[in-house]
């Protein structure tokens, strides 16, 4: 019987195959860029089109410009609640003289649909929308409620977005959740890395350049990079339902990452921020760095301050002063979960592919239903120039992935 409905929901998605894809031109056109972070225009539209279809959503809007959409598909019976979540909100464009096409054009060249944040992760967002308003046309016999988030500042952390609505409106965090988060549709994604995010700040003593005394801040900035370098050392500790998974997750990084799969077991470190100095001939009396650090499982943002407290210590930088300002654990979702499996076995019917489980470098918000107890898939088309010039992804993948987002939520909420 699954099947069969299986057969219906494709035949329905490759009859509006062009409504998806326009769907996800018209969505890659909304300016969405973050910062500033303002989703208003998006959201605007998603309110006409779910208003046409005669579906209800509730707007949160914590901040001017953060609008988050919530729309539900109930059916008579059954209590099971499927999250489809999709952020807004996107990378800046940049230099917008480095873009062949203009990046909010939605252009559609070749089997690609080019934009800013087509990757990421409007294409994903699109499929899973598709498949709500899609899954809603049927009329299917399910049991339970689907929900579709649309949500803003992902980009920027998720403060006003997905982990706002789940610590002010727990009753949205559904049993589980599929976020269209750009992965490859040769993988599931099941897990990723933790943040840690500090401010770094440092103190000399005021004087001219030509004085040279050796008490600068800017210096003495420099001198905790390498204690910042040696954290990638560290060693994840790996569950024992991942550990036959994890060797398969590391090749399939190292293919799409030029050999980086060692990563999902260490720390990364990348100085992203620093400010100091006023003048070349002025010795610096403040510098100010901010530095991204991504922990694996075992290894938690707590335990990278105390090393490198002890560190700086012994190295005779205790004034150097440490502000944590983003954290979370590294989280996953188990591979012997009803969603994984349900994810894996769908890829699987739809591409012809026996793929891994994989874990990834980045945060989404996956991690916040994670925290939470909720079962949670990154399931969503390769990016092709994610946060570069010319970003795509193909048609092909947009509809793998409506059709794999789709199925998954019948087999969900049809648990017969």
């Amino acid at each position: 019987m699954p099947m069969l409905e299986h057969d219906k929901i494709f035949t329905h998605i490759e009859k509006h195959r062009e409504f998806i894809v326009k769907l996800c031109r018209d969505i890659i056109k909304m300016p969405t860029e973050n910062p500033p972070g303002d989703c208003t225009s998006l959201a605007n539209i998603l309110k006409d089109l779910l208003r046409e279809r005669g579906l209800h959503f509730k707007v949160y809007e914590p901040r001017k410009g953060n609008p988050n959409l919530v729309s539900f598909i109930k059916w008579s019976r059954g209590e099971r609640n499927l999250v489809l979540n999709g952020h807004m909100d996107i990378f800046p464009v940049g230099d917008i003289r480095l873009w062949n096409l203009h990046p909010f054009s939605g252009t559609m060249k070749d089997g690609r649909i080019f934009g800013r944040g087509a990757a990421d992760m409007k294409g994903g967002f699109a499929a899973s929308l598709a498949s709500f308003l899609l899954l809603n046309d049927l009329n299917l016999d399910l049991e339970g409620v689907l929900t579709f988030m649309a949500v803003s500042d992902e980009e920027t952390g998720g403060r006003w977005g997905t982990e706002w609505l789940l610590r002010n409106k727990p009753e949205l965090k559904g049993d589980a959740c599929i976020i269209g988060e750009p992965s490859g549709t040769n993988a599931v994604r099941i897990g990723e890395k933790g943040l840690c995010q500090l401010k770094i700040r440092t103190t000399g003593e005021p004087g001219h350049g030509s004085y040279g005394n050796g008490y600068n801040a800017i210096t003495k900035m420099g001198n905790t990079f390498p204690i910042l370098r040696a954290l990638i050392q560290l060693q994840a500790e790996i569950p024992q339902d991942l550990e036959s998974h994890m060797q398969a997750a590391k090749r399939q990084f190292d293919e799409v990452s030029n050999g980086r799969g060692w990563l999902l077991e260490h720390p990364s470190m990348n100085v992203g921020i620093i400010r100091g100095g006023v003048k070349v001939n002025m010795i610096p009396v403040s510098c100010e760095t901010e530095v991204d650090i991504r922990v694996p499982l075992g290894v938690t943002p707590e335990r990278i301050l105390q090393i490198l407290e002890k560190e700086l210590r012994d190295a005779g930088l205790d004034d150097v002063e440490l502000e944590l300002i983003s954290r979370s654990n590294a989280n996953y979702t188990s591979p012997d979960s009803e969603l994984a499996k349900l994810v894996y076995k769908n890829v699987q019917e739809v591409t012809g592919l026996r793929v891994p489980y994989t874990m990834t470098t980045g945060a989404t918000d996956g991690r916040f239903f994670r925290e939470r107890g909720v079962p949670t898939v990154i399931y969503g088309p390769p990016p092709y120039g994610m946060a570069a010039p010319n970003e795509y992804i193909t048609i092909k993948d947009l509809i793998t992935v409506t059709k794999v987002h789709s199925i998954t939520a019948f087999d969900y909420l049809n648990p017969k």
